[in-house]
């Protein structure tokens, strides 16, 4: 996977995260099968941290209310600081 290895430093603050940095922080809470759509769009971490479910259904085309729910959980945790 190209993003394997990846070394560059990623910024404390999520808001400053490249396109990149984002799905290094998705391949590492196990929602890499997404990564492909957040690259295609363009979601950086300002973009991530204000995701809504309609977004991720209607524009990245994430139709599984489950994964929307896991993808939104794990943005709130990274939001509260609360990440493993």
């Amino acid at each position: 996977m190209f993003l394997a290895g990846y070394t560059d430093e990623t910024p404390d603050d999520p808001r400053d995260w490249s396109p990149l940095q984002v799905s290094q922080w998705m391949f590492e809470r196990g929602l890499e099968q997404f990564v492909d759509a957040f690259l295609e769009n363009s979601i950086d971490g300002a973009c991530l941290l204000g995701l809504s479910h309609e977004q991720l259904r209607d524009d990245l085309g994430i139709s599984a209310l489950g994964h929307r729910h896991r993808i939104l959980r794990s943005v709130k945790e990274l939001q509260e600081g609360k990440e493993t």
